[in-house]
């Protein structure tokens, strides 16, 4: 079921408290899922009463304790998930977290509870809101019901999944890190009893010697017969929970018709899933300038660096084309895989044309696509709805995208953007080489880029989504 966007007037709802759950939040956090959060989060704030449930880790306090703090005027509720978990399944079901939710519900006394990510908290706080008759919503998007591996449907070996299978996710599973590593468990319990007697956190001692640490290698031998049987076990186990849990839903909404044909082929109901159309706050694009060519085609990237984000991809692109045509700039972070931000920095040593800036803030990236003509979104997996997308073409420039999901339904082929088969180097330098060769390709395609939704429009139709299953307070 397709949701179209259109401006309505909503009375003030100040009366109605919404309860808006996320897996990460910012400042803290600052990825496409997160930066969506906030938005609709503050779009929200005025015509109801908002508050953000979130986890964050936070390794001298103990899993599931509770903290308090604001953001943007609104009120956060954080709760400490350490990941250190004795069993598999409390990757997906766990108590201290449940039992975090239910006080959260007790204190905040919510009309509606809107889900945006149920990563880092427990399926069992689905049935936990709608036993207490609250209407409950969850947007997906990606695919983490199905998909075990952060719901990225790309395996351990960076090859994408056609679909959730016991056959093809129990070694996936037996190779994905779920929990802290038996190295740092003692120093997690160290410096919870540290922070117990003296009040003082030492969070970072921890995060500076992993510095020094060598990460664990990857073990891709084949598992046993036994290890494969109780992976595969861990997979039945996990697909039946969610599943049971998501009934308890009342609507789930998403913006890709990609993630929802899938969901609706892993067995939910058609009329239970909404397709809204992601809106987002135009205001801060407002000032960016047209393109302007350059001698080089300026190309960046922006997102984290990531083996799944195929961002050796580009890079083997751009040191395939003529060093003086082309220039790339990569904006992330690569906490999260150091190896592999390591291994890109190698790979581009002494490159004049290749430059990584790490993080940007919001305010230095609407400075970025101000001095770049192109994105390029070389995901090697099925993105659902990608923020950078929607806000490059906000900013006036077109992108070149892999032709999966959600990134191919964001841009069409040679109308507003490129379309390049993923992973496919001499395909990205192609595409690449037509920009710089075409020299008003860069300006058709920019031209005609589709209207992005605004976040007023998104959350006038959120709020009929809401009001149609659920009467709000007036």
């Amino acid at each position: 079921m397709e949701v179209t966007l259109h401006a309505t007037t909503f009375g003030q709802l100040a009366r109605t408290r919404i309860l808006l759950v996320t897996h990460r939040y910012p400042p803290h956090h600052t990825a496409g899922v997160e930066q969506y959060a906030r938005q609709i989060a503050l779009a929200l704030h005025g015509r109801a009463e908002v508050v953000v449930a979130t986890t964050r880790k936070i390794i001298s306090l103990p899993t599931g304790t509770i903290r308090r703090r604001i953001a943007d005027g609104l009120p956060v509720i954080e709760v400490a998930n350490n990941l250190v978990y004795e069993q598999i399944d409390e990757a997906w079901n766990n108590q201290k977290m449940e039992a975090a939710f239910a006080t959260i519900l007790d204190e905040t006394k919510p009309d509606l509870v809107h889900f945006q990510h149920l990563l880092n908290w427990s399926a069992g706080c689905l049935p936990i809101a709608r036993e207490r008759e609250l209407p409950v919503f969850v947007t997906l998007h990606d695919y983490w019901l199905m998909c075990f591996r952060f719901g990225q449907m790309v395996d351990h070996l960076n090859r994408t999944c056609p679909a959730p299978s016991r056959t093809i996710c129990a070694p996936c599973m037996a190779q994905t890190k779920f929990r802290q590593p038996d190295t740092a468990r003692p120093w997690v319990s160290r410096l919870i009893a540290f922070r117990r007697l003296t009040k003082l956190p030492l969070d970072d001692v921890l995060r500076f010697a992993r510095r020094f640490t060598p990460a664990p290698k990857t073990d891709n031998r084949n598992l046993t017969p036994a290890e494969e049987n109780e992976w595969g076990e861990a997979f039945e186990r996990r697909s039946r929970d969610l599943r049971a849990a998501v009934d308890s839903a009342t609507r789930l909404l998403t913006p890709s018709r990609t993630l929802e044909r899938a969901m609706i082929a892993w067995g939910i109901e058609t009329d239970r899933i909404v397709q809204l159309p992601q809106g987002l706050d135009h205001t801060l694009f407002e000032g960016v300038p047209p393109i302007r060519r350059a001698p080089r085609l300026r190309i960046a990237y922006v997102g984290q660096i990531a083996p799944h984000k195929g961002v050796h991809v580009l890079i083997d692109a751009v040191q395939a084309m003529d060093p003086e045509s082309v220039e790339l700039t990569v904006c992330g972070s690569s906490a999260h895989f150091p190896d592999y931000g390591r291994q890109l920095a190698s790979q581009v040593h002494r490159s004049h044309r290749i430059r990584f800036t790490g993080p940007v803030s919001r305010t230095e990236l609407v400075r970025l696509y101000g001095d770049f003509d192109v994105l390029c979104v070389p995901s090697l997996w099925n993105e659902c709805c990608p923020l950078t997308i929607q806000e490059s073409q906000m900013a006036g420039r077109p992108c070149v995208v892999s032709a999966l999901g959600g990134m191919a339904e964001l841009v069409r082929h040679d109308v507003d953007g490129l379309q390049v088969p993923p992973g496919d180097v001499e395909a990205w330098t192609a595409a690449l080489e037509r920009l710089v060769d075409e020299p008003e390709l860069l300006s058709r395609l920019a031209a005609s880029a589709p209207p992005v939704p605004t976040i007023d429009e998104h959350v006038d139709a959120l709020l009929e989504i809401y009001g149609a299953t659920a009467p709000l307070a007036q």
